[in-house]
């Protein structure tokens, strides 16, 4: 995990407001007065973490850096059947990014978030 994941994480865990480089992380309490974390990447949520509801996008930034944000998240947060996003080219040349799940399921990532 890269230093900048670490700090990401660690200010979710303390529900802090933090902001490195292209990664952000906003804290604050929902409509219902529940405590939530959004993860900014480049000024698109990429995550969503209140409570034990934790749900992940890639705004159709399907990169490296996004997969990595991703998967540091996945390892600290998801329910242990998910085991991390990854993504690869079709046969359009398109890069496309799954979940894939301890029991081998993969799970196409569309536009929107999907609770891991």
């Amino acid at each position: 995990m890269r230093k900048i994941e670490q700090e990401m994480i660690e200010a979710i865990d303390s529900n802090e407001n933090w902001t490195k480089i292209n990664t952000r992380v906003k804290s604050f309490h929902n409509d219902e007065g529940h405590m939530t974390n959004e993860v900014y990447l480049h000024d698109n949520v990429i995550a969503i973490i209140t409570g034990y509801d934790f749900r992940i996008a890639h705004c159709n930034w399907i990169t490296q850096t996004t997969k990595s944000r991703l998967n540091a998240l996945i390892s600290e947060y998801a329910s242990p059947s998910c085991l991390n996003v990854h993504s690869h080219r079709d046969e359009y040349g398109d890069n496309n990014m799954h979940i894939l799940y301890q029991s081998g399921a993969e799970k196409y990532m569309e536009s929107g978030f999907y609770s891991v």
